[in-house]
Order: structure tokens, then C-alpha cells, then sequence
């Protein structure tokens, strides 16, 4: 049940306590999605629930450089594991 209220979005919000709640295919229909940095590691989080699915990229350093590598990382994880 915290699980699910935690990411229970309201109405037509895509964000639920933090997290980016949005409909992916590979995902099998919602994931859940975070990314961030504390100015010193850049991170991002997916997790699809219907896939029992759950990947997370992290770099020793933050920037824009940092966020498309992550992001790169991720799209990578998920195409060869989904």
C-alpha cells in the first residue's frame, strides 16, 4: 500500500512524490522515473512495475555532460535487458 501511494499521481499530474510517472511500451505500460545530482554525481532511475524492471545509471560527475551520458547508459540497459 506505501508503495502505491507513493507513486499514485493526482488527476492529470505525471509526478508522484518525487518521482516522473509516465506510460513507456518497453515499460509495459507506467514507469517510474527520477534523475538528479548534488552537484558533484549525476543519477537517473527507472523502474517498470508491469516488468518487474529496475535500472539506474550513476556518474562520478555532474553537468549537462554527465546527464546525456547517463542518459545514454540508461537507454542502453533497458534496450538489451527489455
Amino acid at each position: 500500500e506505501t508503495v502505491d501511494l507513493l507513486h499514485l499521481t493526482k488527476g492529470e499530474a505525471s509526478y508522484a512524490m518525487g518521482w516522473n510517472v509516465v506510460e513507456r511500451d518497453w515499460a509495459g505500460g507506467e514507469a517510474w522515473q527520477q534523475a538528479g545530482s548534488n552537484t558533484m554525481f549525476h543519477t537517473v532511475l527507472w523502474i517498470a512495475p508491469r516488468r518487474n524492471f529496475a535500472a539506474v545509471t550513476m556518474c562520478k560527475e555532474a553537468g549537462t555532460l554527465a546527464e546525456n551520458k547517463c542518459d545514454e547508459a540508461i537507454q542502453l540497459a533497458i534496450k538489451k535487458n527489455l
